[in-house]
């Protein structure tokens, strides 16, 4: 059957409507489709990340651990820990001078001898008051020796008190006949009482004033009578 003209026009017409039609179904499922696809993919990636082995955890050791614990630092002060040196016991020699070289007094007029409790240290001066030598003695107990200015007086060799059990050696007297300069003690028999020598430089007499035994011979022999001695 032969169409007209205008019946062909129509259909030709027609045709791409029906294309755009087409076109815009297929748009639509793309919409719809692409946020499953998005979805399913997601989901998928999810599910193999949970069956997909992960690498095994190392235990955790403290020598793997990189933190640093600090070093405790002590409190206790440095002296604390140090062991107290032993302080060596002083020994005193009563044998021999105390003060060094004994001088010779020989000619030496107006001296004096000056005596220091405090320091346990008898000190002979000359006329001008310059020190000659120095030494070592032993005072009364309780502040026995008297206090005061004196005078040497009588001088002896030995002497022993049986009420005290001892004696001594190279005595000068300087108040009475009571109170002297003498050697350390010494017993019954004239012997040192090594126990009594061990005391010089500190109070141990009834009242005289104790010397080494060199420093009390060589007093007897320099020290005239008539001398003045101060005591404080």
């Amino acid at each position: 059957m032969k169409q007209s003209p205008a019946h062909a026009a129509n259909r030709c017409t027609a045709q791409p409507a029906k294309h755009a039609h087409s076109t815009g179904q297929y748009r639509s499922i793309a919409t719809f489709l692409t946020p499953l696809i998005a979805t399913a993919t997601a989901v998928l990636i999810f599910v193999l990340s949970l069956v997909s082995p992960l690498p095994p955890m190392q235990p955790r050791t403290e020598a793997s651990s990189s933190h640093t614990e600090p070093t405790p630092v002590s409190t206790v002060p440095t002296h604390a820990t140090k062991t107290a040196a032993a302080v060596p016991a002083v020994t005193v020699d009563w044998h021999n001078p105390t003060g060094g070289t004994q001088p010779d007094l020989t000619g030496k007029n107006n001296l004096t001898v000056d005596v220091d409790l405090a320091a346990q240290e008898a000190t002979i001066s000359d006329a001008n008051g310059s020190p000659l030598y120095t030494m070592l003695i032993s005072s009364g107990m309780n502040d026995a020796t008297p206090h005061g200015t004196f005078t040497i007086g009588q001088r002896g060799l030995s002497f022993y008190t049986p009420s005290e059990g001892m004696g001594a050696k190279w005595w000068t007297s300087f108040l009475g006949t009571g109170y002297l300069f003498h050697s350390v003690p010494t017993n019954a028999n004239g012997d040192y009482i090594a126990s009594e020598g061990a005391k010089l430089g500190n109070a141990a007499s009834h009242g005289c004033v104790r010397l080494s035994i060199a420093d009390a011979q060589w007093f007897y022999d320099q020290i005239p009578s008539g001398t003045r001695v101060h005591i404080h």
